[in-house]
């Protein structure tokens, strides 16, 4: 799981430690990042109770050696022990303010996509859902990647 995404590949640094410099360099507060953790929280649990993120989500069946699961929604949030957010101890600094609640998750960004050409479409017989009429791209170093897709703001 490290080489996966919790640590740079470059350098072998954990992503917590890059986000324990990010936030110790812009001062943000253990309050400010539970206050913003738990309100994150709530707000994916809320929408996904009312049904907002329904057309957002494809139902996976997984394979363990339990039997299968269906798979119907982001199951992090509602796993999440709100109260004890603000008790945890910091994981990347003794004196810190990132913890196992108010970093990223490990399926923090999950997502699927499928791009083909018009061609392929027509061959397989798929109905396109949108066409893609150009891209750009932005990148931040992986030290901040907390702060990302912001590009960098003038004094």
């Amino acid at each position: 799981m490290f080489l996966d995404g919790l640590e740079d590949a470059e350098t072998g640094k954990l992503m917590g430690v890059f986000a324990q410099d990010v936030a110790s360099d812009r001062g943000y507060t253990r309050e400010r990042l539970d206050d913003f953790a738990i309100a994150s929280l709530e707000r994916a649990m809320a929408a996904t109770n009312t049904g907002h993120l329904a057309t957002e989500m494809a139902p996976v069946t997984v394979t363990s050696r339990q039997g299968e699961t269906l798979v119907e929604h982001d199951e992090q949030p509602f796993q999440a022990k709100l109260d004890k957010i603000r008790q945890l101890r910091p994981a990347f600094a003794k004196d810190g303010t990132i913890t196992a609640a108010n970093a990223s998750s490990i399926s923090d960004g999950a997502s699927a996509l499928i791009l083909a050409s018009q061609a392929a479409a027509d061959q397989h017989g798929i109905k396109p859902l949108a066409r893609m009429l150009g891209h750009t791209t932005h990148s931040r170093h992986p030290s901040e990647f907390t702060i990302a897709p912001v590009g960098r703001l003038k004094n």
